[in-house]
């Protein structure tokens, strides 16, 4: 559900007729219709578990380009992704493996705001 606030503040967006405002799960964006484009801005905020799943739907399928940024939220997870991962602890897991991902990907440049629970700003080369 997205809150009315945001909603009107898009109606007044004047840049709007060139944006493209998508809210979905990672099941949904794989239509036919989506992958048919390119994003500029990906915000990233979803079922921790599956961050890694998003990065290689947006990076191997295509729907980013160089210079597109990708900002993914709650990088830092309470600070779980630096501290010994409980047992079963599936969303921290994903998060470092994500983050893993990212720092080892020589497609892309990246820096973690810590600000909160940290943003990770993502730009593909």
């Amino acid at each position: 559900m997205i809150p009315a606030r945001w909603t009107t503040s898009w109606s007044r967006c004047r840049s709007r007729s060139s944006t493209v405002r998508r809210t979905a799960t990672r099941l949904s964006c794989t239509s036919a219709r989506t992958l048919n484009t390119t994003y500029d801005l990906v915000f990233i905020d979803g079922d921790k578990r599956e961050y890694p799943a998003y990065y290689n739907m947006l990076m191997d399928k295509g729907l980013v380009h160089s210079g597109s940024i990708m900002l993914a939220d709650n990088i830092l997870w309470y600070g779980k992704v630096v501290q010994p991962v409980a047992h079963n602890d599936r969303h921290t897991e994903a998060l470092i493996e994500f983050n893993r991902m990212v720092v080892e990907d020589d497609r892309v440049e990246s820096v973690i705001l810590p600000l909160r629970d940290g943003i990770n700003i993502i730009r593909v080369k």
